[in-house]
Order: C-alpha cells, then sequence, then structure tokens
C-alpha cells in the first residue's frame, strides 16, 4: 500500500507544495516539478497532481478509472477546458497531473457580483456561456485516433464546475461523473423506493445543488447525448440573465418533479424587461423534450454571439476579465492560492464515462 504523503515530499518528478484536498476515491495535491538543473521558472510551474488514496490504490477498477480520466484530459485540447498532462507511478501508485486554474468558481463569482454590482451585466453573462459552449461542444465532438466519435457527456454542467481565471477565460472542469452512477439512484428517488443512505458521491452533488442543472432524462436515467449538456447550459444561462435561480424547491423531490414535468418559466415573466430576443434563445435551451432544444452546444453559441453582436454586447474575454479585477482585486500570492481549495470538490469524482449513442458504457 502507498504511504501518505507529507508536505515538500515528492511523487515521481514532482514535489508536493500541499494537500488541496480529498474525495471519496481521489486526493489532490498542489505540486511543482523536479527539473535537475533547470531554470528557476521551470522549477516553480505549479499543476496539480490527482492519484487514487492510499487505502483505494490497490484496487485495479481505480486506477482504470485514473488512466481513462488522464486520457480523457490529454484529448481536451481547448482553451474553455482543463488539459491533463503527465501520468506517472509513484512507489507503484499511478498519478496524473493537469492545469492548474487560478480563479473563482461561477457561483463565487455570483455571489460577489451581488455585493460589489448588484447582478450581472447582460455582457459578463453571454460571454461566460459562450465560453462553456465553446468547451463543451470541444468535448462533445471529441473523436478516437480512428474517427469514431466518442459521444462524451459532461453530465454535470453547473456553476461550481465553471471556473473564470484572471485573463478573463472560462474554463469547464470535471469530466469525472458517470451517468450510470447517478441513474440508478435517480430511478429510486424518482418512484420513491430509495430506503436506504444516499451514496456519498451523490449526496456530495446534490447537497451541492447539482440536481436544479439536471436536463429530465438525465434525471429519469434514459439514454441521453451531448443535448442533456447543452439544457444544463441553458439553466446557467437562465439563472445568469434573469439574476434569480431556476429551480428552487424545499426538497431535491420538488426540484426533480419540476424539471420532468414542468417547463421552466419565462424570463419575462420575472422580468418584463427581459429582451425577447435572448428570452426565445434561453427557451429553446430549456425545452424538455431534447428534439426540440438546440441539437449541439455550437447552435446555442451561435445564438448568443448573433444576439450579442445585435444588441452591441462586447462578450469577450477582454471584458470579463476587467470584471474579474474589480471583483477580486489582486492579492499576495498566498492568499491567492486559496482559490484552489475547490479543487478538492471539483476532482472528488474519479472515474469518467462516455456516453455512447444509446446510454453511457464504462
Amino acid at each position: 500500500m502507498s504511504r501518505p504523503v507529507s508536505m515538500q515530499a515528492s511523487l515521481g518528478s514532482y514535489r508536493v507544495v500541499r494537500k488541496l484536498g480529498q474525495g471519496g476515491m481521489a486526493e489532490v495535491f498542489l505540486v511543482r516539478r523536479i527539473v535537475p538543473g533547470g531554470s528557476p521558472w521551470a522549477q516553480d510551474q505549479e499543476v496539480a497532481l490527482k492519484r487514487i488514496r492510499p487505502e483505494l490504490s490497490s484496487n485495479p477498477e481505480y486506477n482504470e478509472m485514473l488512466l481513462e480520466e488522464a486520457r480523457l484530459g490529454a484529448a481536451l485540447h481547448h482553451p474553455n477546458l482543463v488539459e491533463a498532462y503527465d501520468v506517472g507511478n509513484h512507489e507503484g501508485q499511478l498519478f496524473f497531473t493537469m492545469e492548474l486554474v487560478r480563479g473563482p468558481e461561477l457561483r463565487h463569482i455570483v455571489r460577489e457580483a451581488a455585493k460589489v454590482e448588484g447582478r450581472l451585466q447582460p455582457s459578463h453573462a453571454i460571454g461566460i456561456v459562450l465560453g462553456v459552449a465553446g468547451g463543451l461542444h470541444h468535448a462533445h465532438e471529441l473523436r478516437t485516433a480512428g474517427g469514431m466519435p466518442l459521444r462524451l457527456v459532461h453530465l454535470d454542467v453547473c456553476p461550481s464546475n465553471v471556473l473564470v481565471n484572471d485573463e478573463g477565460y472560462v474554463k469547464l472542469i470535471d469530466f469525472g461523473i458517470a451517468k450510470t452512477d447517478r441513474s440508478a439512484f435517480l430511478r429510486l428517488l424518482a418512484d420513491g423506493s430509495w430506503n436506504g443512505p444516499i451514496p456519498q458521491e451523490v449526496d456530495d452533488k446534490l447537497r451541492r445543488g447539482t440536481m436544479a442543472y439536471m436536463s429530465p432524462e438525465q434525471c429519469q436515467g434514459v439514454p441521453l447525448d451531448r443535448r442533456s449538456d447543452v439544457l444544463s447550459l441553458g439553466v446557467i444561462l437562465w439563472e445568469l440573465t434573469v439574476w434569480s435561480r431556476l429551480y428552487r424547491a424545499p426538497t431535491q423531490q420538488e426540484v426533480f418533479e419540476r424539471i420532468v414535468n414542468v417547463d421552466a418559466p419565462r424570463p419575462r415573466s420575472v422580468d418584463p424587461n427581459y429582451p425577447a430576443a435572448l428570452e426565445e434563445i434561453v427557451m429553446h435551451a430549456l425545452r424538455r423534450n431534447p428534439d426540440e432544444r438546440f441539437q449541439s452546444a455550437l447552435e446555442l453559441q451561435e445564438a448568443l454571439e448573433d444576439f450579442a453582436f445585435a444588441e452591441g454586447l462586447h462578450a469577450s474575454p477582454t471584458r470579463v476579465a476587467q470584471l474579474m479585477r474589480r471583483l477580486f482585486p489582486p492579492a499576495p500570492k498566498i492568499e491567492r492560492d486559496e482559490h484552489t481549495e475547490a479543487l478538492a470538490r471539483r476532482f472528488q469524482s474519479i472515474g469518467t464515462r462516455w456516453s455512447g449513442g444509446h446510454g453511457s458504457r464504462s
């Protein structure tokens, strides 16, 4: 069994700076690469390192899941996605490193915007959603080396999985949620036959409000595709532009029933001054029937770009970066590193599943 890692220890060619946190199966560290004879610049490069928790490291299934997640991360070459860099082995234990994003989660941006500016401006809201849409479409279009589509579906597009860095670039993170892990629980929840304790991974997601961003088909545990992610992004767009939660209810069961059985309210029913053209885009993304939605994140992205152009809105990373500087003024590096603590939550789920044409496969 692998030993616990002490601070300033080494994992392969990486020196541990500090532990960022751990989930049910994995733990994540902030590390610096050790480059013998390298320049100070090379020695100071910081990345996130993820490995199986030591007490679980002998489980071959967990190790295969880690490798699968690393392989997928290595294929995600896009400015709006987090890339995996390197796979290594230390004392018989696999790990991989990935891009370290220094920036807050979208939910924290919303909180600060409410305090500092009252709400997000439409240009900032649309700029953030455009970034997520770009990353999603790239992931949805991934193919094998032989040209076969992977049919990847994120399954957890929500504010805690959207980050924005200092340069205003949006990063969609955490492709490690498997539909099969949650769909069985959700089917039992739907028919009221769940009697035991809620699985920890599911409970973590529910307590963070993730269910409020699920599509009806994901809630029901039926076969789904990229259009499920489009609806999840539509929920974010509704909330950022209406400036209210879409699915707020006393219990998760009530949230579930609203998602599955009730059409989303039109933004103009909440705000009569809401732009009619933007409302049509939002409602198109939120159709309960997948066949009636935007059929890809690219379609949603293009519709939003056309709207922003017509309205003269500057929904660019430059403008989002200006917002970030206002909401999160520069601070000493030791304080800025606190932004990385959320990695403990972001990388809890270690497995990645690819959703095939008729459902998920593990």
